[in-house]
């Protein structure tokens, strides 16, 4: 017998389970969203994208940590404002509850809310705050921005 077989047979396993975890919590969030009538799907990472007052958003999956949710929004800032968006990020790291900001690498800032959840459907109860949250970071940090 190979002895490769099991070790190989254990990754493939692996795989299908976290790729079954993805395609679940895909349904999941889709199925969500468009109940709460935005309009979303999955985008070329894996990832749900979906819009809400034209702004496009992002749910982050990690197939490998059910129990992990995120949020995502990222802001196109012009170039002659780049070199402030450290200092508007440091300020929203600082100032805001849940709200993670940095620094992608064209120099736009990125903001994401997180959370641990008991049960990955337990999201539901608090996207409405996370929602509330990013945009309330977002808008600060723009204003930030217009200083």
């Amino acid at each position: 017998m190979n002895k490769k077989f099991p070790a190989v047979l254990l990754i493939l396993c692996g795989f299908a389970v976290s790729l079954n975890a993805q395609t679940a919590l895909q349904r999941m969030y889709l199925t969500f969203l468009q109940s709460e009538g935005y309009t979303a799907e999955v985008d070329q990472d894996g990832d749900i994208s979906f819009k809400a007052a034209g702004k496009t958003y992002f749910i982050i999956i990690d197939a490998k940590d059910t129990q992990f949710f995120q949020l995502m929004y990222g802001i196109n800032i012009p170039d002659e404002d780049k070199p402030r968006v450290p200092e508007a990020v440091n300020y929203i790291n600082r100032i805001k509850k849940v709200v993670k900001a940095y620094v992608d690498r064209e120099g736009d800032p990125i903001l994401t809310v997180e959370a641990f959840l008991k049960d990955p459907q337990d999201f539901a109860a608090v996207f409405p705050r996370m929602m509330e949250a990013l945009d309330n970071a977002r808008n600060e940090l723009v204003g930030r921005l217009d200083e």
